[in-house]
């Protein structure tokens, strides 16, 4: 993820090292999630399921598992989740277990360009002087409360790459 002069950081991303414990989530997968309103529609079905449940007030997440730079968008997926130990997984409500880990998390309050920048830099700049390598976990959009609490411009979420130690 290029593009970015080595040093440049005009939008003054700061990296925060989190250590994070082992989480189980309930999920919805989101095929072909760039196109349309897919993810803000399983967005709506998994609130109205966790808040069944009484979960929806626990943190959201959202993780890819594919890069849309390498991999062709309409093979992309995006899972929707949010953190749930006790619950039956049922219909299109996945479950799925995550490691402890340790996440390079940086926060972003605005649009979809800006979380982009972030990843860039994240990626391009941060990473190869950090000292630190990807892990083997997709990385994580974690809201800030609900998703798509303020609209489908304006996001406030931590940008979250799992790393280890190179």
């Amino acid at each position: 993820m290029g593009g970015l002069p080595v040093a440049h950081n005009p939008d003054g991303f700061k990296v925060k090292l989190r250590d994070l414990p082992a989480r189980t989530v309930a999920y919805i997968r989101v095929l072909n999630p760039y196109r349309g309103d897919a993810v803000a529609k399983a967005t709506e079905r998994l609130i109205a399921w966790a808040e069944r449940q009484s979960l929806a007030d626990g943190q959201w997440l959202g993780y890819q598992w594919d890069n849309p730079e390498i991999t062709a968008l309409e093979d992309c997926q995006y899972y929707l989740a949010v953190e749930a130990e006790r619950f039956v997984p049922r219909g299109e409500i996945g479950r799925f277990r995550f490691p402890p880990m340790t996440v390079a998390q940086v926060e972003i309050r605005g649009g979809i360009d800006l979380e982009l920048r972030a990843l860039q830099w994240v990626y391009g700049t941060w990473l190869p002087r950090s000292g630190y390598v990807p892990d083997d976990q997709p990385g994580f959009e974690a809201w800030i409360g609900r998703p798509f609490a303020h609209g489908t411009e304006y996001f406030e979420l931590y940008a979250q790459l799992p790393i280890q130690r190179a």
